[in-house]
């Protein structure tokens, strides 16, 4: 009863997925099953998501770590010209999972335009792409001191440049 649900859009196929794993990381998603299913009820569903989530990492030797874990919920208000997102203060709500000792934690909750790193990228659910821009601009910019303090030649240089950065 969890995951999102969509439809292929070449092969015109019904798509159903829980969530995207790497190893020790996992990207859950659960969606709506209409337009009508507001963000307040989103959270008792996904609340039960998780639980199940987390019982199956349990009952493998395995736990989700309170640390590294945060949620975020989307759901849209229209203001009559767009629509926009609903924040963390328009939709109060949290989720609790078992520590390690199995007292209950509150999970971090993130607004969706707060950026967070997945495989070395830095995302926003709401697409926004600011940390990335600022942490690709932070690494171009020591390259740059690095080679302009180096002692390597132009053609060094520009070999590293095409060859290592880009």
């Amino acid at each position: 009863g969890h995951g999102t649900t969509c439809i292929a859009p070449i092969s015109g196929k019904l798509l159903k997925f829980l969530g995207f794993a790497f190893v020790d990381d996992a990207d859950l998603s659960d969606c709506a099953d209409n337009v009508n299913t507001t963000g307040e009820e989103m959270i008792g569903s996904f609340h039960r998501f998780m639980n199940r989530w987390n019982g199956g990492l349990r009952a493998t030797g395995g736990l989700i770590a309170a640390a590294k874990t945060r949620w975020f919920l989307i759901d849209f208000v229209w203001t009559g010209s767009d629509y926009e997102y609903r924040t963390i203060e328009d939709m109060p709500g949290n989720i609790t999972l078992p520590d390690e000792n199995g007292r209950d934690y509150v999970v971090a909750r993130e607004e969706v335009s707060t950026a967070f790193e997945s495989l070395g990228v830095w995302l926003a659910l709401d697409g926004n792409q600011e940390k990335e821009k600022k942490i690709l601009t932070e690494a171009a910019q020591v390259f740059a001191a690095q080679v302009s303090s180096s002692n390597c030649s132009r053609n060094d240089a520009l070999y590293t440049y095409n060859n290592s950065f880009m």
